[in-house]
């Protein structure tokens, strides 16, 4: 008889506790946690695996407080610039280094590696949870965490701790008031808090006088200095703005922020600072939004979806959806009423599409009817409620009235492109293909990267019988979009039609699903 008796750590990983562990502040929680763990993934490195993998859900928490790492599934060894693409290579999105996500990419497409993926990816992928983590405690890092995260997360692998434990060894002397190692000990202020903590008795009255007096001076300097790389950065980040770069801009307002952390006589700076990385950020939101609501529209304004596209639309639209609470907070206080209205036509195109491709009758009609009032009723008089009604009349199996409908928004704005675009589909559907192809064309010319443009085109072509036309078109779908196995597919058919048999390559996933 054999018996296996293995200890019981708990079920609680990060993602489950309260960050505020043994009694410790947040911050230092964190950092406790950060040591421990990077210890762990030295350990593994030393051994030539890497975990590739890090997030809360990843980290044990015993009994007795201590973090473990868990999950090694996706563990691989180091990867060099140049190699062959491995069988198989995973990761978290969202949560990997820039290059283990290009690597990521290259092997889905069967490229050799852009670049390396080694221990720095780990701890990119460590410093970015750690971040998160605290920030979701609603606590500020201190200058020096701060820095040690920005080193943690910094784009260039060569940016980075080399080592976890050179990682460790900081959060380690962070947590003992020492000064840092891997970064610059940029903050006066805590660069004294911490001497005080360590001495707190070394200085007698008369010479804590004399050195705020030096310090004074000191800081004087220094905050003048700060000043001007926070005041570079914000500039940065109004210049993004103004180009309409979001996202970017809400970093350059992060890194402005992070810049004047610790700064004195700086309180309304930093919050203007806080402002304008809020509002940028909520801006990059609803642009993430569109973006996605518009693949929608390109996508689902064409006749019925193949089973396999179908099913990938379904998905991503029931994940968008099921976090629409968090997006309607998240995306609150837009700048002015268009795009405060755009954000709530994009959510609704969201759970509109996801009523259609619901099979349940009942949930589809839950589902229409919270969607419904988000975008309000459409307005007769603009092109875009023109656009509306339209596609209702589509919805409905009208094409020849839906046309007329689209006719009529682009004659209202002969630059809106889902005029165009709806008009080519309500012609296709009605089998006018010549002016189907004469509206996609102009839909092309609006958008010119728009593989589905491209794709209704090619379709529109082929039923006027210009094969050549339409398999360019078809190509050009494919070029624009390497994950289109649809339009491959009607590519290969057309090449079969016209007596040139061309193989079809693997289909993939639409719209990027995962």
């Amino acid at each position: 008889l054999r018996l296996l008796c293995l200890p019981d750590f708990g079920g609680r990983t990060l993602a489950d506790v309260d960050v505020r562990l043994a009694g410790d502040s947040p911050a230092g929680a964190v950092a406790w946690v950060g040591a421990a763990l990077a210890d762990a993934l030295q350990y593994a490195h030393d051994r030539g695996i890497l975990h590739l993998d890090l997030k809360p859900s990843n980290v044990l928490i015993a009994a007795d407080g201590t973090p473990m790492l868990l999950d090694f599934h996706l563990a691989h060894p180091p990867l060099s610039k140049g190699d062959l693409p491995p069988e198989w290579l995973g990761g978290t999105p969202g949560a990997m280094a820039p290059e283990h996500a290009a690597a990521l990419d290259a092997v889905r497409q069967g490229r050799r590696l852009p670049g390396a993926v080694d221990g720095r990816a780990d701890t990119y992928a460590l410093g970015r949870m750690l971040r998160d983590f605290l920030s979701a405690t609603g606590t500020p890092a201190t200058p020096g965490l701060a820095d040690i995260f920005a080193k943690c997360v910094a784009p260039a692998a060569a940016d980075r701790y080399a080592r976890p434990a050179d990682l460790a060894a900081d959060l380690r002397r962070h947590l003992a008031d020492l000064p840092l190692w891997g970064v610059r000990n940029r903050s006066l202020a805590e660069r004294w808090r911490k001497w005080r903590r360590r001495r707190p008795h070394a200085l007698a009255a008369g010479l804590v006088a004399a050195a705020v007096v030096l310090g004074l001076a000191g800081v004087a300097a220094h905050t003048q200095r700060w000043d001007r790389l926070a005041e570079a950065a914000q500039a940065d980040g109004a210049a993004h703005l103004a180009a309409g770069r979001h996202a970017q801009a809400a970093e350059s307002f992060r890194a402005a922020e992070a810049l004047a952390d610790g700064l004195p006589w700086h309180r309304d700076f930093r919050a203007g600072l806080r402002e304008q990385r809020q509002s940028a950020g909520r801006a990059a939101a609803a642009d993430e939004l569109h973006a996605f609501a518009d693949r929608l529209r390109y996508a689902t304004a064409s006749d019925a979806l193949p089973p396999a596209l179908a099913q990938a639309v379904e998905r991503e639209c029931r994940a968008v959806w099921g976090r629409r609470d968090d997006l309607r907070r998240a995306l609150a206080g837009q700048p002015d009423p268009e795009r405060r209205q755009a954000w709530r036509d994009d959510l609704a195109e969201v759970g509109t599409q996801l009523a259609r491709l619901t099979r349940d009758a009942t949930a589809s009609a839950a589902i229409a009817a919270e969607a419904r009032p988000l975008a309000g009723p459409p307005a007769s008089g603009s092109a875009w409620g023109r656009v509306r009604v339209g596609r209702e009349l589509l919805d409905a199996g009208e094409p020849v009235r839906a046309a007329a409908e689209f006719e009529r928004a682009c004659r209202l704005d002969p630059a809106l492109i889902w005029a165009h675009y709806g008009r080519g589909v309500a012609l296709l559907r009605a089998d006018d293909p010549a002016g189907a192809a004469a509206a996609f064309t102009a839909s092309v010319a609006l958008a010119p990267d728009a593989a589905w443009c491209w794709y209704n085109r090619g379709l529109a072509e082929r039923k006027c019988g210009r094969l050549d036309a339409a398999a360019a078109d078809f190509a050009r779908a494919a070029e624009l979009d390497p994950d289109f196995w649809l339009a491959r597919l009607e590519l290969a058919a057309t090449h079969a039609q016209a007596g040139r048999p061309a193989a079809v390559p693997d289909r993939r996933e639409p719209l990027g699903a995962e």
